[in-house]
This record gives C-alpha cells, structure tokens and sequence, in this order.
C-alpha cells in the first residue's frame, strides 16, 4: 500500500506542478511517456549501428564519444567502455 501511495503522490504533484486538470488520467500520461522513452531508444540504438557501420565501411578501429549520465547505460549497453571522460568503443567492437 505505501509503494501505491507514494505513486499517488507522484502524480498528484506532476497534476499540480504542470497545471493539469484533475480528470487527466495520470496511468495514461506514464504509459503514453513509457512508449515515447522506448521509442527514443530504439532511435539512439539504431544511431548507434549506423555510426559503428560507416566506421568498419571507413576502416576505423575505434570510436570514442563523450557521454552524460543520463547517455552512458545505452552507450554500454551497446559495447562502449567508460574512459576517464568519455566513452570509447573498443577495435574488436568496431572492426
């Protein structure tokens, strides 16, 4: 029960905080925001297979990028290993 109304709570202050009516249904704003995130990954990952094949079309060996907080979970999640700041794609990755 705590866990459901801390959610409760949740949405009331993201009811209150962008001036939304109270019948907003606020389990449709989080399912229609759930598909927008996933929807941006499948983005960025496809991004990411481009960038990684014009770099073995160009015979690059390696890829490095710098990366925020927020970027770095898909950067490794595609292969890239954290450097002091920035993130990098190792030959073997890339070739």
């Amino acid at each position: 029960m705590r866990k459901c109304f801390g959610r409760l709570l949740t949405f009331e202050v993201l009811k209150a905080a962008n001036k939304l009516a109270d019948d907003v249904d606020m389990a449709e704003v989080e399912t229609q925001a759930q598909d927008y995130y996933k929807k941006a990954l499948s983005i960025a990952m496809k991004t990411l297979e481009l960038l990684v094949a014009d770099a073995k079309e160009k015979s690059i060996k390696a890829i490095s990028l710098e990366a925020t907080d927020m970027g770095r979970p898909l950067y490794e999640r595609f292969g890239f290993v954290k450097m002091n700041d920035e993130m990098e794609l190792p030959e073997h990755r890339v070739v």
